[in-house]
């Protein structure tokens, strides 16, 4: 994590957004991602975790566990672009796995190091996400979704509901 938010000098700000980020990063949850991660995958991801997901081979490989064929082609890290490529893919996926736009990090928020929280949140919200779709594993991580539960109603049921509010509107209640 020492290369997080390496990109310089900031000031004003930008120093104040940076060092706000920062804070928020959590040693303790990277952890725990690391292993529920390594259960999932079944292989050690290396000591420098933001480092070992970097190259988006892991995340490739994290994303096929949980929905097997959403990466078909993962690319050996050689070039930059190879890396951009399979964190991009990564993300794509996840988002075919249901997680929200706005869960999930940008390619540059790992690659160049701008946010590893916002890279710690999204899978937090993947972890979430497996635990709904029916992944259990030893380590309890993110929250499972809840489901939409459809309700109909009888006609007369709906009837019985307005004269209800107007009676609440009008103070009879």
């Amino acid at each position: 994590m020492s290369t997080q938010f390496s990109k310089g000098p900031t000031f004003g700000l930008s120093a104040d957004v940076r060092n706000k980020l920062v804070q928020k990063y959590d040693p303790q949850m990277e952890d725990a991602l690391r292993q529920w991660i390594q259960e999932v995958i079944g292989r050690v991801i290396p000591s420098n975790f933001m480092e070992g997901l970097k190259d988006g081979v892991i995340l490739c490989e994290l994303i096929n566990k949980l929905q097997p064929g959403s990466v078909p082609r993962i690319n050996q890290p050689g070039l930059n672009w190879h890396k951009l490529e399979n964190i991009t893919s990564f993300i794509r996926a996840i988002s075919d796995y249901g997680l929200k736009p706005q869960e999930i990090f940008e390619a540059n928020d790992l690659f160049e190091d701008m946010n590893h929280t916002q890279v710690q949140c999204t899978l937090i919200a993947l972890a979430g996400m497996a635990k709904t779709k029916g992944l259990y594993t030893k380590y309890d991580i993110g929250v499972k979704y809840i489901s939409k539960k459809q309700r109909r109603f009888t006609p007369e049921k709906l009837k019985e509901g307005d004269s209800i509010i107007c009676q609440q509107a009008s103070g009879q209640g």
